[in-house]
């Protein structure tokens, strides 16, 4: 059975991910530094027959992420897949951002990732094969105001995916990043709160639900693609921040 490891796993596309993982026959490791919630998902897909269990992390620990990976190769003999998911997002301009703001969001997003991409790359490497598969978000193709130190942590991920995906493919280890924009989740709730009650039917598709961002990864990831960009047409801004640069920051301006 081939076996996933899925960070911030207990809410969000983190939960998503797990539950369509689990769907497809992988035995699911729920990791989150949310007991309560990521026992409850753990449970809930071992109630569909599927394989899976919880286990606190906080990704910034770089030991503790080691001993989870070599944890789950010790129960399973494998690690086929790492998801680092797990995230943080202030709402904050870059100047209000007070000093442990800064420390969390770079703690969280890129050393957390770092974390992961570090236990997992000697097991896979070892192995021969193995998929890292890290979520930054479209806010690393393309600067976007509203989330500036956001935005940066999403940068360097893409960018640490990309330098990764070209150092490990001949050692047979895959890396890919998903480039998700608006998605249905509490770091979303202020986008979709600014919707009024009677516009659902636009926020279902502006702002897909998780399940569907899952279900596209997972499906897309037997093609190793090297981003995921999703919904589709996201890929407009990306196109747009490449071609008209001037432009596009010009419309970021409030």
């Amino acid at each position: 059975m081939t076996t996933a490891v899925v960070t911030g796993g207990a809410s969000g596309i983190g939960r998503a991910l797990c539950a369509e993982l689990a769907r497809e026959g992988h035995a699911v490791l729920v990791a989150d530094v949310n007991e309560v919630e990521g026992e409850a998902v753990a449970a809930g897909l071992r109630g569909t027959g599927a394989t899976a269990r919880f286990a606190r992390l906080d990704v910034r620990d770089a030991e503790a992420f080691a001993r989870l990976v070599a944890d789950v190769v010790a129960e399973h003999g494998t690690l086929d897949y790492l998801f680092n998911n797990a995230g943080v997002v202030i709402f904050k301009t870059a100047a209000e951002h007070t000093a442990a703001d800064w420390d969390l969001t770079l703690g969280v997003n890129v050393t957390g990732t770092v974390n992961g991409c570090r236990a997992a790359m000697p097991v896979m490497i070892r192995q021969g094969f193995g998929h890292i598969v890290n979520t930054a978000s479209i806010a690393g193709l393309a600067p976007l105001s509203e989330y500036p130190v956001y935005g940066a942590t999403k940068f360097a991920i893409v960018g640490l995916s990309l330098n990764l995906r070209s150092e490990l493919a001949r050692q047979g280890v895959k890396v890919s990043v998903l480039c998700p924009g608006g998605i249905r989740t509490a770091m979303t709730a202020a986008l979709v709160a600014r919707f009024k009650p009677g516009q659902q039917g636009v926020v279902d598709r502006v702002i897909p639900r998780p399940e569907a961002l899952a279900a596209r990864v997972v499906k897309a990831l037997q093609k190793n693609p090297a981003i995921v960009v999703f919904p589709w047409w996201y890929r407009l801004a990306w196109w747009a921040w490449r071609c008209f640069p001037g432009a596009f920051l010009a419309s970021q301006r409030k």
